[in-house]
């Protein structure tokens, strides 16, 4: 992989100080994190989301209008501080409460908690809640344990179309649950990712087929991008999933969703790379059903 920063230490802070500058329209920079740059109405629930850095366009690029007032950015793969989530939120607080978002992971679960405590201490009125849509971490009876991935996208976005639309806290919290409840995502890596300052990738998956049940209407796409993955995710629960672990000489990814679900694929880059046009083709196409079973790796 070939990148170029400067202190591997801050490559956090500057990736997100050149995010908001490029997108300053949209977004600005707050002590920890990025606040909402258009206006926002006195009364409105604030939606305050964050977690670690290192999965564009997570967090920051899912503030504004319609989404997130302001998200909070942890270092690489790490949760941010209750001191920058409370901070974040009270610049982010209009009046009406503040909801704060996150993935179900240890750090975050503690951090956010204290954040919401400090607020309610200071009479900001303050909800947290973790997002848990991996089926791949935990099994359907303990659901709650399950990591939030590309789930948070979907909740994030109706709890954040919710605050627009006038909500309040209570009814923003409300679907936000509803919508966590039925999301459920399966991620894909096609790489390992590299770390800022690390010489070699932290980890490589193995070459493999993925399913997602056996349903005769199943799309596939086979592909040998370099890009860091992709997440299946779908507002219903998808069949049994197998990942048979022997190697094979091709990568292939089968989705297949129920005709009634709904169901989306997010592609995902890791630091240091960007999604191809080509890439981006390849899964638009899955989702249309025009990649047939005689695709071969490398085809458009």
């Amino acid at each position: 992989m070939t990148s170029v920063l400067d202190q591997s230490e801050a490559f956090a802070t500057d990736a997100l100080a050149g995010f908001c500058s490029v997108y300053s329209r949209l977004v600005r920079l707050a002590p920890g994190g990025v606040v909402r740059a258009t206006a926002t109405p006195p009364g409105k629930v604030a939606v305050v989301i964050g977690g670690g850095s290192g999965h564009y366009p997570a967090f920051a690029g899912y503030v504004g209008p319609g989404l997130a007032d302001a998200a909070v950015a942890g270092d690489v793969f790490a949760s941010p501080s209750t001191r920058s989530v409370a901070r974040i939120a009270r610049i982010a607080n209009r009046g009406a409460g503040v909801w704060l978002g996150f993935g179900n992971y240890a750090g975050d679960v503690l951090n956010f908690g204290g954040a919401a405590a400090r607020l309610l201490a200071e009479g900001i009125d303050a909800r947290i809640f973790a997002v848990t849509d991996d089926v791949a971490s935990a099994p359907s009876e303990a659901a709650n344990l399950r990591r939030g991935v590309a789930g948070d996208v979907i909740v994030f976005k109706i709890a954040g179309a919710a605050a627009e639309a006038g909500l309040d806290l209570d009814e923003v919290d409300r679907l936000a649950r509803l919508t966590n409840a039925r999301t459920v995502s399966f991620g894909v890596a096609f790489s390992g990712c590299t770390l800022p300052g690390a010489s070699q990738k932290s980890s490589s998956p193995w070459s493999s087929h993925v399913r997602v049940s056996e349903h005769p209407a199943m799309s596939r796409l086979v592909t040998n991008s370099p890009t860091s993955g992709a997440t299946i995710v779908s507002p219903y629960s998808l069949s049994a999933v197998s990942i048979p672990r022997q190697s094979t000489k091709s990568s292939s990814y089968f989705v297949a969703p129920s005709p009634f679900s709904r169901t989306a694929i997010l592609p995902e880059a890791s630091w240091g790379r960007s999604l191809t046009s080509a890439s981006t083709r390849r899964f638009a196409r899955v989702l249309a059903g025009t990649i047939g079973s005689s695709a071969t790796p490398g085809s458009p």
